[in-house]
């Protein structure tokens, strides 16, 4: 006769069961939760060290780009320039350049690459090159783009295209040539009113052998030029109000500092006031020249006598 367990028996042994096997799936989702919280602090740590690593190298990057802007200096008595980049990333995609040509030119150079951050900075570094190189080739800023555009062309590593103003001014009649690959046109202020100086021509590397003409204008004392780029008139505020080109205008055409240093510092602060809460979407750089005076201007000493006077010892 076999052993049958009686009906209490069960019913005292199911809750023990139900309780044990209720415990051993919590302890197992427990451990199941930590293991999984283990592998994802783990990731967090690891993402947080690659983080960092990126961080520090975007700020070495930074600074390396930082290096490439030249510090503007005083080229004449008769002129103030004065440059600035500020970048919506960690790297910039906008360039500037001032290059002494010879003792009587100078170039002014710039630029804005499509694009952000990294990618947009490597072709800035780049495009920044060849026109260093060709400019020493070519005092004619329309050539220099063109060289510039075929070699861009003839790189099937290069998917950005860059807008580029190009000028070369004179430093002893204040004569300036420049052209244009698709960049804003900078501003001319003169006796209080404004005009752009217009000069037509397609972004680097968009169209192949593109014929940049060149354009001259005599600059004047007191004349001031500003050349930027589209970061400061696309700049938008919290309600995505751009601060637009006739604001632009009004702050050429009534800011004032004692010098292009300051000038840049106040159109700045113009624009950040504009701007108030809202994320710098786009880089902005500045370069302006101020033409302090007219070179004929400039006092010319008389050369001093020579002439050797001999004293007598009885004197």
């Amino acid at each position: 006769m076999g052993y049958k367990p009686s009906l209490q028996w069960i019913a005292d042994t199911i809750p023990i069961l139900s309780f044990f096997i209720i415990i051993t799936a919590v302890a197992w989702i427990y451990q199941r939760t930590l293991d999984n919280s283990m592998l994802s602090l783990q990731a967090a740590r690891q993402q947080l060290m690659q983080d960092t690593l990126i961080r520090q190298e975007l700020a070495i990057a930074r600074n390396l780009q930082q290096d490439l802007y030249p510090k503007p200096q005083r080229y004449s008595e008769c002129l103030d320039i004065g440059a600035s980049v500020q970048p919506a990333l960690e790297t910039s995609g906008d360039l500037y350049d001032l290059i002494r040509l010879n003792d009587d030119e100078i170039a002014i150079i710039v630029g804005d690459a499509t694009g952000k951050s990294v990618a947009a900075a490597m072709v800035m570094a780049m495009t920044r090159s060849i026109i260093r190189s060709e400019a020493r080739r070519s005092r004619n800023p329309g050539h220099v783009l063109r060289h510039v555009n075929a070699i861009l062309h003839a790189d099937d590593a290069v998917n950005q295209m860059m807008t580029v103003w190009y000028g070369v001014l004179n430093l002893r009649n204040h004569q300036l040539r420049f052209a244009n690959a698709g960049h804003p046109f900078p501003l001319l202020r003169r006796n209080g009113a404004i005009q752009e100086l217009e000069a037509f021509g397609t972004p680097l590397r968009s169209i192949r052998n593109f014929p940049y003409a060149e354009q001259t204008i005599q600059l004047q004392a007191n004349d001031r030029l500003v050349v930027y780029t589209d970061g400061v008139i696309e700049t938008m505020n919290e309600q995505r109000e751009l601060y637009s080109f006739d604001r632009w205008c009004l702050a050429v055409r009534e800011l004032e500092a004692e010098n292009t240093a300051g000038l840049i510092d106040a159109y700045c602060a113009d624009v950040d006031r504009f701007r108030g809460a809202a994320r710098q979407a786009d880089d902005l750089t500045l370069v302006i020249v101020d033409i302090i005076k007219d070179p004929s201007e400039l006092i010319t000493l008389p050369v001093a006598d020579t002439t050797t006077v001999v004293v007598g010892a009885d004197q």
